[in-house]
């Protein structure tokens, strides 16, 4: 998110939240147990990776409830994640174009459930569209749901989650994420660039993402580690090196490529964001930073590993039995709390944490899901 985006958030937002909220703590609804669920509005404004941590949550109220219609509130960046799930109705843009679509919303849903960790305006937005709000229960936010919930910080994510489902009697554990959806015209030009790469299906395809996530570079593993990685896949394992990301990580992937003894292909940016989950599919093996892509492959059932250093993987382990998470124990983590607003650019300690993980170590669990 937009530096100007988070302090309009803690500013403004903490203000309006409290005044709108005095109403309700004030004067509590009378009758809290959420019996009409025609319409129900998921919001989630921020971040691919939690977007698909969202999923099985989502997935396990329309099983409950096959009759609501459930609509997602998310913004250009996420709104992909949602697209083409039978268990999605529609998917409204939390966009300044579209401003009058929202403006139209107000108490037209007979439940929100606001899955964002912190912001204010996600809760602003939840108190506008809906009668009755499901929320996390800290920060000034608390005053704006009917139906607050304790973030558990101890477990992971996607059991976090499902702890709002609770609400609606829903008391499910998954064991597997969601697979997301993708067209018949992503796979058909993500094998077109395998093709032309010569890449044939039998090949070996190791998925790489090295970028860096947007809100704490410091996220990241040495573009030396993942070149010496990414060589000693392709020399020993006869792999496939295929690097993914975002536009803005192409130039970090071409410094790594460019120490590399191996062949490669950079991807970032190269195909759409609903491509990418076919591509990863067709991975036989996905290693990545604590990032939005590390999540995707575990969705769509390829086998990952997670390399972890701010953030804690109990919390956004790649959620599955067969996938791997590598991380070293230190005292000062985690400095990335996502519920509390926590969100540093640069490390404090100059631990460089994430780095204190070897390339022996990743290839050795590598070998094993091989």
């Amino acid at each position: 998110m937009a530096k100007i985006e988070w302090l309009i958030d803690k500013c403004i937002g903490s203000f309006l939240c409290f005044v709108l909220g005095i109403n309700n703590r004030i004067l509590p609804s009378k009758n809290k147990k959420i019996k009409k669920l025609n319409n129900i509005a998921v919001i989630k404004l921020w971040a691919l990776g939690e977007s698909v941590l969202t999923l099985p949550m989502i997935k396990s109220i329309k099983h409950k409830y096959p009759d609501s219609n459930i609509t997602i509130l998310a913004r250009d960046k996420n709104a992909h994640v949602f697209q083409n799930l039978p268990f999605i109705n529609r998917i409204i843009l939390i966009e300044p174009r579209n401003a009058l679509k929202f403006l139209k919303m107000f108490s037209k849903f007979d439940l929100s459930i606001d899955c964002e960790p912190y912001l204010k305006l996600s809760g602003l937005l939840s108190w506008f569209c809906a009668k009755k709000r499901i929320g996390f229960s800290h920060t000034v936010r608390y005053w704006l749901y009917t139906h607050p919930v304790d973030f558990n910080d101890k477990q992971h994510e996607v059991l976090t989650y499902m702890d709002m489902a609770k609400q609606l009697g829903i008391y499910h554990a998954p064991k597997s994420l969601v697979k997301l959806s993708y067209s018949s015209n992503d796979k058909t030009k993500v094998n077109s660039i395998l093709e032309k790469a010569k890449i044939k299906k039998k090949d070996k395809i190791i998925g790489l993402c090295a970028g860096t996530a947007e809100s704490a570079k410091h996220r990241s593993w040495s573009a030396e580690n993942f070149a010496k990685l990414a060589d000693k896949l392709a020399k020993k394992k006869n792999a496939k090196i295929i690097f993914v990301g975002s536009p803005n990580e192409h130039k970090r992937i071409e410094k790594i490529r460019s120490i590399m003894n191996s062949s490669s292909i950079n991807l970032a940016g190269k195909t759409s964001k609903t491509a990418l989950f076919y591509l990863v599919k067709k991975c036989k093996l996905f290693i990545s930073n604590d990032t939005g892509p590390m999540h995707v492959a575990a969705a769509q059932g390829t086998k990952t590993i997670g390399l972890f250093g701010p953030n804690l993987s109990v919390r956004f382990a790649p959620f599955g039995k067969k996938n791997v998470s590598l991380e070293k124990p230190l005292r000062c983590r985690p400095c990335i709390n996502v519920h509390k607003g926590q969100l540093p650019s640069k490390c404090k300690n100059n631990k460089n944490c994430i780095n204190l993980i070897s390339v022996g170590e990743v290839y050795k669990e590598a070998e094993k899901l091989i």
